[in-house]
């Protein structure tokens, strides 16, 4: 039994250099050390003498990890001059919260051989994604070999003593040098080494607990090998085991035997088989198959129809392109064809009302499931059921049937229902601003459809139109009426109060800030709202409202509604004038002009609150209000141009959402957010009121204002301090619009 102990490296000169009684292959010498190393970086170097050029190098690397962090390895005078040879994964294995990962470079070239000076020895580091608190590694050189041959890895855990660890055999040919290496989570157990194999060195850490063994071997003759360790365990601990051939120069590899495997499926007694069977070193040549009824085939993927019902052992040897062969016999279930089932129901009915009867059988089992399609989107699954329509007509009524083998079988038959008429529903909806009002009938008729439609707007006015507007001419409340007849004769009517508020009169200054509020930091909720605090904008005012959020939620409601117990509705409109979305955030604008239906001034502990409903919960997000008098009451024409623009940046950036010509007196409101709350620079000419500025963890924004004296262009620019964000990238999003002022 060998012991390793203590934190040390491990170094070998040339003159340990293994001669192997005329086998070309040879270990040339060693290096290695475990713990302390940490970080980013693991490595070390050939002392105190450079291997042969030509050589092959071996560089095995072990940390504490489950995942194979390396990046890439790469070899380097140690004055850090790069050297450059090519190093390959060839096993990686991981288990128990540890990692080995063996890597190796053939015919190593382009460093000094003899060593002219200290400085000048070749080291080879391995560079990892995410640091390791502690690995290492043992580099060891070999002369003689041509490349690398057949590896194997494999990974387990004991508590016994001792507990055996090896890779599993390999197949090497005669004169190949087989390297072994075995790693253990427990850094002071003692180990048995692998029987016929030679130590190259071993080396332990007691913390963190982990250890690692190499050992050698150069075969004589080709065979199978699979070196063994045995770990005295005292209790639970993991091992992990690697080989891998380096083949000697002009020796051909022993041939390895193919591996083979299939899968099959079978519908009833037709079957297909399909190899999934390889070679290691090689190609396969040849497949036969023979199905346990007598019949065979050299096809790679057949079909076979068997005569009957049974199970059958099916074998299938492949043979490789050296006529090494092995074989897979595997049993078969196969049933007879399934025959599928009749469908078949009858039915009567009463007026819309009517009751289906499955008559359906199956010839060689029972029916498993029924599905019926009525014609008119409904479906059941209940063997016998009764449905009522909606109206009356002709449908195709379907039947579907499942027997027990999952076989299915459909009929259709017309079934026709007839009712008495029913009258229609009168409904509508309006939206007014100001003096001018839309209506939009939401009528409907059961049976038929609506055929003509009469309005009454309760100041004399009439219309026959489905969807009429009206302009009254005064303020006041209006009884509007509307009766529907349908395609029978038959009638509906439905009124409703209609209140209507003819616009203020702009202020003697144009438009004017009136007021606003806002808040961020609004976490893992559906919906933000605010309320103008202390006091409501007056009646008349337009409101601004700009939400954001982080998630893919989307707004599908923004109305306004009183802060009182019940949150009364208030019921102005909310038109989204812009949206955009960059970086996981999305900011939004919503305009109502001319608000209307609450208290001015407002009473104590009572505000006009604005509220968006989203689609999903978002988590965080913000609202912002600013509320102008003076601006067109009427939506249509108080909307100037608007614009909106995204990016982002990890260095000190000008943004802007872009250029828009704006009308003599009109408003322009621009708003900025950045998914960092980092310092920034209002837009030059542009306002910043008491509430501009608002901040949270992850969000930092800002409104600003400016009403031109003359038709200009605009394009609001921030300066936002991104470098403040320690390297992270930072995404912004810009917009701007602008409302003509009332005529």
């Amino acid at each position: 039994m060998v012991l390793a102990a203590g934190c040390t490296d491990a170094a070998s000169p040339p003159s340990f250099a293994v001669e192997t009684g005329g086998s070309p292959a040879a270990l040339w010498g060693f290096n290695g050390t475990l713990p302390p190393q940490s970080g980013t970086t693991l490595g070390k170097e050939f002392n105190p003498e450079n291997p042969p050029l030509g050589s092959t190098v071996v560089a095995t690397f072990v940390w504490l990890g489950s995942s194979n962090v390396i990046d890439s390895v790469a070899d380097f005078l140690w004055t850090g001059q790069r050297v450059g040879n090519t190093y390959t994964l060839v096993e990686y294995v991981t288990s128990g919260g540890i990692s080995m990962a063996t890597y190796v470079a053939t015919n190593v070239q382009n460093y000094p051989v003899p060593k002219p000076r200290l400085g000048d020895e070749l080291v080879i580091n391995a560079y990892l994604r995410t640091p390791t608190s502690a690995g290492g590694v043992l580099v060891s050189a070999y002369t003689g070999v041509q490349s690398v041959g057949v590896h194997r890895s494999a990974a387990g855990s004991g508590s016994v003593t001792p507990t055996n660890a090896h890779p599993g055999p390999i197949t090497v040919g005669a004169g190949a040098l087989v390297y072994g290496v075995s790693m253990s989570s427990d850094g002071l157990v003692g180990r048995e080494a692998p029987a016929g194999f030679t130590y190259i060195t071993g080396l332990s850490s007691e913390s963190p607990s982990m250890q690692f063994d190499a050992e050698y071997a150069v075969q004589s003759a080709a065979g199978s090998v699979d070196p063994t360790w045995g770990w005295s365990f005292q209790s639970t601990h993991t091992w992990l085991a690697s080989a891998l051939a380096l083949d000697p120069a002009g020796a051909p590899p022993a041939n390895q035997p193919p591996v083979v495997a299939f899968s099959w499926n079978c519908d009833g007694p037709a079957c297909t088989f399909t190899s999934g069977s390889s070679d290691p070193d090689g190609s396969i040549a040849g497949y036969s198959w023979t199905f346990g009824d007598g019949a065979s085939s050299a096809a790679q993927n057949p079909t076979h129809i068997y005569a009957g019902a049974g199970t059958y052992t099916v074998t299938l040897t492949v043979t490789d392109d050296q006529g090494a062969t092995n074989a897979m016999s595997r049993s078969v279930g196969v049933s007879a064809a399934n025959q599928p089932p009749v469908a078949s129901f009858t039915f009567s009915c009463s007026a819309l009302a009517c009751a289906f009867t499955s008559t359906s059988s199956d010839p060689d089992g029972t029916i498993g499931a029924f599905s019926w399609a009525f014609g008119d989107g409904v479906t059941s699954t209940v063997q016998n059921p009764s449905h009522t329509y909606a109206a009356g007509g002709t449908r195709t009524v379907t039947l579907t049937v499942t027997d027990n083998q999952g076989a299915a079988t459909s009929v259709s038959h017309s079934v026709t229902v007839t009712a008495a008429n029913q009258p229609p529903t009168a409904a509508f909806s309006f939206s007014c601003s100001g003096l001018a009002c839309t209506f939009t009938s939401t009528s409907s008729d059961p049976d038929g459809t609506i055929a003509s439609y009469s309005w009454t707007f309760g100041d004399g006015g009439v219309s026959a139109v489905q969807n009429p507007s009206r302009t009254y001419g005064a303020s006041g409340n209006y009884t509007v009426t509307l009766i529907v007849t349908d395609n029978q004769g038959a009638t509906s009517a439905t009124s409703e109060n209609v209140a209507v508020n003819a616009p203020p009169p702009p202020p003697p200054g144009g438009i004017a800030y009136d007021t606003d509020n806002g808040t961020v930091d609004q976490r893992n909720i559906d919906v933000l709202i605010k309320g103008f605090n202390p006091r409501n904008p007056h009646l008349g005012d337009a409101i601004v409202a700009t939400f954001m959020w982080a998630g893919p939620a989307t707004i599908t409601s923004v109305t306004d509604v009183l802060s009182d117990a019940t949150f009364t509705p208030v019921g102005n409109t909310y038109h989204l004038v812009d949206q955009i979305s960059a970086g996981g955030f999305t900011m939004a604008t919503y305009v109502a002009t001319n608000v209307q239906n609450f208290p001015d001034p407002n009473p104590d502990n009572v505000v006009l609150a604005v509220r968006a409903t989203l689609s999903q919960t978002f988590t965080d997000g913000g609202i912002k209000l600013t509320a102008w008098s003076g601006v067109d009451g009427n939506f249509p024409t108080a909307l100037g141009q608007f614009r909106s623009a995204s990016g982002s940046s990890q260095q000190d950036t000008v943004v802007g959402p872009g250029s828009i010509a704006v009308s003599p007196g009109a408003l322009t409101v621009a708003v900025t957010m950045a998914t960092r709350p980092v310092n920034r620079d209002p837009p030059p000419g542009f306002t910043r009121f008491l509430g501009s500025v608002m901040t949270d963890a992850f969000i930092g924004t800002e409104t600003n204002y400016q009403v031109p004296a003359t038709t200009s262009t605009v394009a609001p620019t921030w300066f936002w301090a991104f470098s403040q964000a320690g390297g992270a990238t930072v995404t912004w999003l810009a917009t701007v619009l602008s409302l003509n002022p009332a005529p």
